[in-house]
């Protein structure tokens, strides 16, 4: 990792302690995420990142709002991986990662399941629309 990529990733993750609106919020959420697939240099990662990201916005934007501490455990979450990865741990920033997404899917899972009214729109995002012959 060299001092710029790092420096990209803490810049990003500054930038999300400062926002204040959940839509910054999940605009600098992208930035953090999208400065560490940058410094990683991989392309393939980058387009599933931007294409998740796309479909999801709105849920996300949902989620810090319904959410108690959604924002503070993102940022907290960020926090873990970005100390990982200044410390050149591979490992550690791997499972913070995980600890990061699962806390994300157990989230919105619990969600769906007290709202099962939207739980068909939002596991629907990304899967073709169905057509009539």
């Amino acid at each position: 990792m060299t001092p710029s990529k790092l420096a990209m990733i803490r810049e990003a993750h500054e930038r999300h302690r400062m926002m204040s609106s959940i839509e910054d919020l999940v605009s600098c959420d992208f930035e953090f995420h999208s400065a560490i697939v940058r410094a990683a240099e991989n392309d393939t990662l980058f387009s599933i990142l931007d294409c998740l990201s796309s479909q999801t916005v709105r849920l996300r934007i949902w989620g810090g709002i319904v959410s108690d501490n959604a924002v503070g455990l993102t940022i907290d979450h960020h926090g873990n991986i970005l100390r990982a990865i200044e410390a050149g741990d591979s490992h550690g920033a791997e499972a913070a990662s995980l600890v990061h997404v699962t806390a994300a899917k157990g989230w919105l899972d619990a969600y769906l399941d007290s709202h099962p009214s939207h739980a068909a729109q939002v596991r629907s995002v990304g899967r073709p629309a169905a057509t009539t012959v």
